[in-house]
């Protein structure tokens, strides 16, 4: 079983998918945690954008960081 930060850098894969289902579903879930538990949305997302090895992860990381921030402006 993977860990936490991977199970969330994984749906941030599938945010990425080029398969609709695939991305639609990770939208979803994305967005009920985020309404559910947006402090630790935000932690994941500092997580990966410090971490990931991938820069596609990190940059989306921040994207998703600075919409957050947008929304409580």
């Amino acid at each position: 079983m993977s860990s936490p930060p991977q199970q969330f850098e994984q749906l941030l894969t599938s945010l990425l998918s080029g398969d609709n289902n695939t991305r639609n579903q990770a939208e979803k879930i994305y967005m009920n945690t985020k309404k559910q538990q947006p402090n630790q949305i935000i932690q994941a997302l500092l997580q990966v954008a410090r971490t990931s090895e991938q820069t596609e992860m990190r940059n989306l990381a921040f994207v998703r960081i600075r919409r957050s921030l947008i929304v409580l402006s």
